[in-house]
């Protein structure tokens, strides 16, 4: 079988890319009640059983039939007690036969949790185990990479593609598909999805991610988040397109979707291919190192038609950017835009890889995706252009058209995602569970040995180390570890600006004194004029007063003394 493959690689042949199988089914009576394959041990809430396929990369369940009562549940986990989901009364069939959420590992654990009536059933028919998948369609060298090489050299490209899926389909068949509106419709291949019991029986796993651009990436690695079944909503053969609804969850709100373009793409116009390869964590092909691409290293649309995968039916867009099986249902994006200008369906040596056209795609999908348009209301009254004088006016000057920023040449790849507390992911070089525990996991109370916090702060700090870490809604991204325990960050205060100097109030004007005079002289009181002194009247002589005697004794008969 693999020389097979490789005779079909350096043939270079053009085929139609598949959903790419990477398990096998295998019957099985497993059931709560009566002969089973599988024997449960008594609990005390109720039965656990362990199922294991040695090898097997992951494994998922086909009920045939659920019916818990209310009250009773199943858990279904790893054998560590992670991955955990639960399901209750009839599961997501609502009575018909349905694939559970897969549990990545060879051993898949249920834990019955009943309210002692021993009323409720489930019976299990068949199991998927999952293999590696070694069948590769790169020609050349394989230039696609880890989605957080380019979270910093190409952020745009990086954090468009979070829209982007890993679907496990039937337990078995690998495909990718994407969010393309923001009610949590999802577009992928019709040779992916097919019907209501593809759509329904489909894991949709979002942020499966390697930790850094190194990281070695396998099949189904790196766990995401699981959105369980879909609703159909249509389909087209010869477009090769479904599209779905996600039903429980919004995975829209958490990580946004991608817009199709409303126009066939131009021929030379860079893009790039977000997508889960094989099966394995997310990455992105942006290089090419082709010779049809060789102007400038990256890959482009290098032509469209009507011909290729789907015929005369379609038409197509082609490229050079490599691709796997498991990648058919991927978005081709433009690098200017960052709109859906393809999607991906076939892949080849030949010919080269090519895409339905997303125009056409839209054509077909919009009044489901689109909001409607606000109507205008029937008796509004159009108001009349206002034409503007002309007279001594100069003509208006055209705004001038943006020129779109040059996409950068190929550069060094970088490793360093950043860190933006509430982006979904743990980087521990600033993030913790204390100061961003939306992004990072962690038990700060409680039974001292059961704390821990992801990243490198809070009480008994693990940086990536602790599996808690990368479970569930937690992404913890980061190639380096914390070595010691680590007080959490003290919050830097804001810099004390210098005080803005208070204006003294404004004292009413005082009033400026008139300039002293010199005081004027005040004049001695002036004194009776004295008379000049006169000779006195000696004794017998006649006087008046007692002045006019020299002896100052005027008698009374009027006479000096």
């Amino acid at each position: 079988m693999i020389a097979l493959y490789l005779l079909l690689f350096l043939f270079g042949l053009s085929s139609a890319q598949t959903a790419e199988k990477v398990g096998d089914v295998f019957p099985i009576q497993f059931v709560s009640k009566g002969t089973s394959d599988v024997v449960g041990t008594d609990t005390p809430l109720g039965k656990r059983y362990v199922l294991t396929h040695p090898g097997a990369t992951y494994i998922a369940l086909h009920f045939s039939r659920l019916a818990l009562v209310k009250g009773d549940a199943i858990e279904v986990s790893d054998a560590d007690g992670g991955q955990a989901y639960t399901l209750i009364e009839s599961g997501k069939g609502k009575g018909a036969a349905f694939w559970s959420q897969h549990i990545k590992g060879d051993t898949i654990v249920l834990n019955i949790f009943t309210s002692g009536r021993n009323r409720s059933f489930f019976e299990i028919d068949e199991y998927a185990a999952g293999f590696e998948s070694f069948f590769e369609t790169i020609c050349g060298i394989d230039d696609k990479a880890n989605a957080a090489c380019y979270s910093s050299s190409f952020p745009n490209a990086y954090s468009t593609s979070r829209p982007v899926a890993r679907l496990l389909i039937n337990g078995r068949n690998l495909c990718t598909g994407f969010l393309v509106s923001g009610s949590n419709h999802l577009l992928t291949n019709n040779h992916c999805i097919q019907n209501t019991t593809d759509a329904l029986n489909t894991d949709y796993e979002f942020m499966s991610e390697a930790p850094t651009c190194d990281s070695l990436n396998s099949q189904l690695s790196y766990r995401g988040t699981i959105f369980d079944g879909a609703t159909f909503i249509q389909t087209n053969v010869a477009l090769d397109y479904t599209l779905v609804q996600i039903n429980l969850g919004e995975p829209a709100t958490l990580y946004g979707f991608l817009e199709l373009d409303d126009q066939l793409a131009a021929i030379g116009g860079q893009v790039y291919i977000p997508q889960h390869a094989m099966g394995k964590a997310k990455q992105l092909a942006i290089f090419s190192t082709e010779a049809d691409d060789a102007i400038d290293g990256f890959c482009h649309i290098n032509k469209s038609g009507n011909y290729g995968c789907g015929g005369s039916a379609s038409s197509n867009v082609f490229y050079l950017c490599d691709t796997e099986g498991g990648s058919s249902g991927s978005p081709v994006i433009s690098m200017v835009t960052n709109k859906v200008v393809g999607l991906h369906k076939c892949g080849g040596c030949s010919s080269g890889n090519h895409g339905t056209s997303a125009h056409i795609i839209r054509n077909e999908v919009a009044s489901i995706i689109l909001p409607p348009a606000t109507p205008t209301p029937a008796n509004a009254a159009t108001p009349m252009p206002v034409i503007a004088p002309t007279i001594g006016v100069p003509p208006p000057t055209a705004a001038p058209v943006p020129v779109p920023a040059p996409v950068p040449a190929p550069a060094s790849i970088g490793t360093t995602i950043s860190p933006v507390c509430g982006d979904g992911i743990c980087d521990i070089s600033s993030e913790n569970c204390v100061t961003c525990p939306s992004d990072c996991n962690g038990v700060q109370d409680g039974k001292p040995g059961a704390r821990f916090c992801c990243g490198c702060g809070g009480i008994n700090p693990v940086g990536c180390a602790n599996s808690a870490c990368n479970s569930g809604a937690f992404f913890c991204n980061t190639s380096t570890q914390c070595t010691a325990s680590a007080p959490a960050p003290t919050p830097i205060a804001s810099p004390i600006q210098a005080p803005t100097p208070i204006a003294s109030p404004i004292q009413a004007p005082v009033p400026v004194a008139s300039p002293v005079q010199a005081p004027t002289p005040i004049a001695s009181p002036i004194q009776a004029p004295v008379k000049p002194p006169t000779s006195c009247l000696s004794s017998g002589t006649r006087c008046i007063s007692n002045s006019d005697c020299c002896v100052g004794v005027c008698k009374g008969n009027g006479t000096c003394k």
